[in-house]
């Protein structure tokens, strides 16, 4: 009815509510009613509810990803969503170890979509260059064996697991050389158990 000024208030009463059943959807309306005002000021109080959105999930990878997307979409905007980006990776990249980090591994993958999208429609600063750059950083996952810490008088144990490797997070100096001591025992300790059991045979 044209009463923006009263839906938008009516939009903060729900925001600011402690508890929601699905405060995602009551966001995105938000977000895509600021969108569609089409008014100057618009896309700047997109940008505020993407932060404050941030904010208030912790960071959450979809929400860095439609922040970024959003802003590449509209306008001569690419610059600000790369960075936006960036301060995404910077952030998910102190949850946890990089070889459990699924948000991190999704959000490179995003990367890529959209260096991908914003080449194929021509958008100011896309370049082949910057989708291969965003292709090698993506995760692999790799099958790894992994130490099972146990008892002192027990033989060290291992079970087969799946990592994210990321080739730009791998260990550098003293943590490379822990990796090969570790692949050295490990290698080691098969060789032990083959020995033993040729002689069991």
């Amino acid at each position: 009815m044209g009463e923006e000024a009263r839906a938008r208030a009516v939009f903060e009463l729900g925001v600011g509510q402690a508890t929601l059943d699905e405060p995602e959807k009551l966001w995105l309306r938000y977000i895509d009613f600021e969108a569609e005002t089409k008014d100057a000021g618009a896309p700047e109080r997109v940008c505020a509810l993407y932060e404050r959105l941030l904010e208030r999930t912790g960071g959450h990878v979809r929400v860095w990803v439609a922040f970024a997307k959003y802003l590449a979409m509209h306008g001569d905007r690419v610059g600000e969503a790369r960075a936006v980006l960036d301060r995404a990776d910077a952030a998910l990249k102190t949850r946890g170890e990089p070889a459990t980090n699924e948000d991190l591994a999704l959000l490179r993958k995003a990367i890529v979509e959209l260096e991908e999208q914003l080449l194929a429609t021509g958008a100011e600063g896309a370049s082949a260059a910057a989708v291969e750059r965003a292709r090698g950083r993506l995760a692999q996952r790799v099958e790894r064996r992994k130490a099972i810490p146990g008892r002192p008088d027990e033989e060290t144990r291992f079970e087969d697991v799946i990592e994210l490797v990321f080739p730009d997070l791998q260990p550098q100096g003293e943590d490379a050389q822990a990796q090969g001591a570790l692949k050295l025992l490990q290698m080691a300790q098969q060789w032990k158990r083959a020995r033993t059991q040729a002689a069991v045979s």
